[in-house]
C-alpha cells in the first residue's frame, strides 16, 4: 500500500513543502513547481531485518532525520552530497520512531527522539551516538 504524506520542513531557514512517499522523501520547488528525491531510503539497506518504513521525519539547519517502524534512524546533510547515514537506534521489534525533533542548542548538534519502546534519546548527530536514554514504563510519543 502506497501512502503520501506532505509535510512541512524547516531547512536552511527556510519552510519547504515536502512529501514521504513509502520510504522516498521528496522535497517541493515552488519556482519550478517540480519535486525532487533527496532520500530514496529503497536504494540503501536497512539495519533492521524489515524494509524501512518512514514513521517520523525532521529537517532543520541542513540536517535530515528519518525515524523508521523498526527502530532505525537515518541521517542525511541535505548541503552535501554524502549517501545517508543508517542506523538503529533500538533492537526491539516494536520501537518506531514516534518524534523526532533538532532543537538549536548550544552545546553541538543534538536531536530527540521517542519511540515505542518505551524511551526517549538524546542523539549526538554530529557522532550518530545516543548521548543519553530515558527509559519509561510506557511507549513515548513525544520529547520535551
Amino acid at each position: 500500500m502506497m501512502s503520501c504524506i506532505h509535510v512541512s520542513i524547516e531547512w536552511d531557514s527556510h519552510k519547504t513543502q515536502g512529501s514521504v512517499e513509502n520510504a522516498v522523501v521528496k522535497l517541493w520547488n515552488p519556482i519550478s513547481r517540480s519535486s525532487y528525491v533527496v532520500c530514496d531510503l529503497l536504494r540503501h539497506p536497512s539495519p533492521s531485518p524489515y524494509p524501512f518504513r518512514i514513521g517520523s521525519i525532521c529537517a532543520h539547519d541542513s540536517i535530515l532525520l528519518v525515524g523508521g517502524f523498526f527502530g532505525e534512524v537515518c541521517s542525511l546533510r541535505l548541503d552535501t552530497d554524502q549517501e545517508p547515514n543508517i542506523f538503529l537506534m533500538s533492537h526491539s521489534t516494536d520501537a518506531i520512531t514516534n518524534h523526532i525533533s533538532i532543537p538549536d542548542s548550544g552545546d553541538g548538534r543534538i536531536a530527540f527522539l521517542s519511540n515505542n519502546d518505551a524511551s526517549c534519546k538524546i542523539l549526538d548527530i554530529e557522532l550518530m551516538k545516543t548521548r543519553h536514554t530515558y527509559q519509561q514504563n510506557w511507549a513515548v510519543n513525544v520529547c520535551p
